[in-house]
């Protein structure tokens, strides 16, 4: 009885010894793991830290470069605004690291500022409406409140701003928060047409005025959605000729009066300017900001990863 008794303590120990053995093995292999994840977290830290510091001076050298262009002196109207796009719209440069970048300048006033909705007039909201159904969209006034009580402190036309709280301030400033709107439209009125408008192509967060000559044929609709085959419209949308003076415009008095509440315009002073950086790792990195070519004001900066 005592040998087996012996042999039984002897294995038993033994089986312990593995067990403690292995549990160190994997606690080492843990915290080797974690070392590794954190170590290769700093270096892509720090790689980021790199390209920001590298976007960030690229950014500041090109401020310093758009305020000195003699070109940007020269834009006194529609017809040398638009000579100086076709010019400089498009600049590469490349690094001797081998890093690229492109800058890119485009004119601001292109998508009207959907902070500016509790500023509309009757006119401007049932062409947004309409331009909503003209896509199927079913709720189309109920989506213009949800954009109003968002944008509006006070208002109170529907429940979004208890129900979506992280919304409930003055101004909406970037996409996300638009797409959060839609999403709650949907859940209210299971109505996924909300998702068929062409959204980049119609609103922006910033600025105040539209340049007839470079908005989209999607938001000439929206504007003036009762002539979508009138020649003149098409022929500006398309960009076959620039308009030098909004009045020129082939539409009635009173209309006309009703679009220029949109803030529309011929006479852009203001472009935006992004500066995408390509990284060797095929990711890039962008940075925006907007420039009026009359003051000389930078603003609206952004960087991107």
């Amino acid at each position: 009885m005592s040998i087996k008794y012996l042999g039984f303590r002897a294995s038993t120990r033994s089986g312990y010894a593995l067990l403690f053995t292995l549990f160190i093995i994997f606690a080492i292999t843990i915290i080797l793991s974690q070392i590794l994840q954190l170590s290769d977290k700093s270096i892509r830290s720090s790689n980021q830290i790199r390209d920001y510091i590298q976007l960030s001076s690229l950014t500041k050298d090109v401020i310093k470069i758009i305020k000195k262009a003699p070109e940007l002196k020269d834009i006194k109207d529609a017809d040398t605004f638009d000579a100086f796009l076709q010019s400089f719209s498009l600049i590469p440069i490349k690094f001797k690291d081998g890093t690229k970048a492109v800058i890119e300048i485009k004119p601001s006033s292109t998508a009207i500022n959907i902070n500016n909705i509790p500023h509309w007039n009757r006119y401007q909201k049932e062409r947004f409406v309409s331009f909503l159904r003209s896509y199927g969209v079913i709720s189309a006034d109920y989506f213009l409140n949800l954009l109003i009580d968002i944008t509006t402190p006070k208002s109170t036309l529907t429940d979004i701003k208890n129900d979506l709280p992280s919304l409930n301030s003055k101004t909406l400033n970037k996409y996300r928060d638009f797409e959060k709107i839609e999403r709650y439209y949907i859940s209210i009125t299971k109505d996924y047409n909300i998702l068929y408008i062409p959204w980049k192509k119609i609103i922006s967060f910033h600025g105040n005025e539209l340049d007839a000559n470079y908005i989209s044929c999607e938001l000439w609709k929206l504007i003036y959605f009762d002539s979508p085959n009138d020649e003149m419209i098409q022929s500006i949308c398309n960009k076959k000729e620039i308009l030098s003076d909004i009045n020129d415009l082939n539409i009635p008095v009173d209309i006309l009066q009703n679009i220029k509440k949109f803030h529309i315009t011929t006479d852009t002073q203001k472009i935006n300017i992004e500066i995408k950086l390509y990284l060797k790792d095929k990711k890039d990195i962008i940075s925006t900001f907007s420039y009026d070519i009359r003051t000389k004001k930078v603003s609206n900066v952004s960087m991107a990863f």
